[in-house]
C-alpha cells in the first residue's frame, strides 16, 4: 500500500460532500481512500474498521463520517498503512527457510 498526500480528486471529492451533505457515506469514504492510496482500493472491511473506529468524533454516531469523523478518519487511515507497510518490511527481512 502506498500513500499520497497530493490528490486533487480526493480532496475535491470530500470538500464537495461535505459542503453538500456534511456527511460521507460508506462508497464515498471508500472512494476517498482509494484516492489516498494511490488508485488502490481498500477492502470493504477496511473502510468499516476505519469508519467505526472514526464515527462518532464529532459527537453523533450515526454509520456515516461528519467533518470532525472524517479528519480523524483520514489519520487512522494513514496510521494503519504505515502499520502495514512495516509489518511488510519485516516480515520479507526476516524469512525462516
Amino acid at each position: 500500500m502506498t500513500q499520497t498526500t497530493g490528490s486533487h480528486w480526493g480532496m475535491l471529492l470530500l470538500a464537495s460532500l461535505i459542503v453538500c451533505s456534511g456527511k460521507l457515506e460508506f462508497e464515498d469514504f471508500k472512494k476517498l481512500l482509494t484516492d489516498l492510496n494511490d488508485g488502490i482500493p481498500p477492502s470493504d472491511q477496511e473502510v468499516k474498521q476505519v469508519m467505526d473506529k472514526a464515527d462518532g468524533k464529532d459527537g453523533k454516531v450515526e454509520g456515516a463520517l461528519g467533518r470532525m469523523d472524517i479528519l480523524y478518519a483520514v489519520g487512522v487511515w494513514y496510521s494503519y498503512v504505515d502499520h502495514q507497510q512495516k509489518q511488510e518490511e519485516v516480515s520479507s527481512c526476516c524469512s525462516i527457510s
